[in-house]
């Protein structure tokens, strides 16, 4: 997924983790900075939450 932000990918998704338990991987760990990256291995209403809470999440610390 590719976001637009000042913030660093490993300082995001440490944020995202930290406040909201969401984990994902920042782009820069596979030479993609910009972008996240995001598991599909948890059972599927895990997932649902997940991702249902990621967007405010988002939104929260990323501003266009």
């Amino acid at each position: 997924v590719q976001y637009h932000s000042t913030i660093s990918g490993p300082d995001l998704v440490e944020r995202i983790r930290a406040e909201h338990g969401i984990l994902l991987v920042p782009g820069e760990h596979f030479g993609l900075p910009g972008f996240l990256r995001l598991g599909f291995g948890n059972k599927s209403n895990e997932l649902g939450l997940a991702l249902e809470a990621l967007g405010p999440a988002l939104r929260g610390l990323i501003h266009d």
